[in-house]
């Protein structure tokens, strides 16, 4: 049949139906796209990889409904292969295709797993935050915090660490959970160092503290028919909430656990700062954290193996830490040799607690109420 072109209706034009169509796609998409900001990171984070299974999926079903088509013309002509080799065929197709599905279906959370892996994490949070947004008004306080959102999340995404939750101005990433990263602990220093240099360009008037530590846990989705979550089983994340609270304390700008800044000092200065115990464990055995100062220069870094000595030379804080890590160790004689050259690196509450320790000839940990 042809349509004639006076047979058309203007009122019910199906060029009409198709332009409000095309406007409900597009208002759909703006939904959806305001929604997916609403999703946990770690189900969208693999957008790409997702695509790509997706297409596999798609290629292999192609491939599958191509032999078909091919089988049956050749059947039609009275030649082709045995029934055998075509269900065998089709068989490795459909099973290419449910193997892409499947991975797909893992990583959006919809099949419920665990595995045990070494992971890091990074807690950052604002100092002051409170007071700083007293006398501001509601609009003014939400584009602040989405401003240090942003830099968070550029920081994060540009270390491969994944933005977990946000609740108020504490910030948490994660390294090696959700998204595989072999070098976790490095990468974690890397996107706190970023931020904190992003945060002094853009919002001096912001100050942050972060905590950076790293150890084993069982990481995947878990959950039920009613809600499910990619979920972290393990002690690490409640000790770098504890750590981030001992920063702030100490005034410490990127606290480390010694899994972290011992793995990253080839790349990062490091300024040994004290040892934690656990108030509420059996067995008190302490945590040596250190201070996070920045990347080093490349000259540091690169060619390392022939640059130690002048690398050491260059960096005020190999001297610091020959201070602190006698004291620590219980080598009075040998910290009070390296006082003096300390106090002129740090005069600060830092040292003072440290010199206070040397002076009473007794370490005293920082203790943290874990839970």
């Amino acid at each position: 049949a042809v349509m004639r072109i006076e047979e058309v209706d203007e009122k019910h034009s199906f060029l009409l139906e198709l332009n409000a169509m095309n406007r409900a796609m597009a208002l759909m998409c703006k939904n959806l796209k305001e929604y997916r900001s609403y999703m946990p990171q770690t189900l969208i984070l693999e957008d790409e990889d997702d695509s790509s299974d997706a297409d596999t999926a798609a290629s292999a079903s192609r491939k599958s409904s191509a032999a078909s088509r091919s089988n049956a013309a050749s059947r039609r002509s009275g030649g082709g292969q045995s029934f055998a080799s075509f269900m065998s065929k089709s068989a490795g197709a459909s099973q290419a295709a449910k193997t892409a599905v499947a991975a797909v279906e893992k990583r959006q959370g919809m099949v419920l797993s665990l595995q045990r892996k070494k992971v890091s994490f990074v807690v950052g949070n604002v100092s002051g935050w409170l007071g700083q947004i007293a006398s501001m008004a509601d609009r003014e306080v939400v584009r602040v915090h989405g401003e240090i959102l942003s830099l968070a999340l550029a920081a994060f995404a540009a270390n491969k660490g994944v933005s977990e939750v946000f609740s108020g101005d504490r910030f948490v990433a994660s390294f090696n959970a959700a998204k595989n990263c072999g070098t976790h602990r490095t990468n974690a220093c890397a996107a706190a160092c970023l931020m904190k240099h992003d945060l002094a360009e853009k919002l001096p008037a912001t100050q942050m503290h972060f905590a950076c530590v790293s150890g084993d846990g069982r990481v995947g989705n878990c959950g039920n028919e009613t809600m499910k979550k990619y979920t972290f089983m393990t002690p690490v994340l409640t000790w770098a909430f504890g750590l981030e609270r001992i920063a702030r304390t100490h005034e410490l700008a990127i606290a480390a656990d010694n899994f972290v800044f011992e793995d990253a000092s080839m790349q990062f200065t490091v300024k040994v700062a004290f040892d934690v115990i656990f108030a509420k464990r059996a067995k008190k055995s302490a945590i040596r954290v250190a201070e996070i100062m920045g990347k080093k220069a490349s000259g540091e870094s690169d060619e390392w193996l022939y640059e130690l000595e002048d690398a050491a030379a260059k960096d005020p804080y190999t001297r610091w830490n020959k201070f602190a890590d006698a004291v620590l160790g219980q080598n009075w004689d040998n910290a009070a040799a390296h006082a003096a050259e300390a106090s002129e690196i740090d005069n600060g509450p830092l040292f003072q607690f440290l010199a206070q320790q040397l002076e009473d000839k007794a370490v005293k940990p920082v203790s943290l109420m874990y839970h």
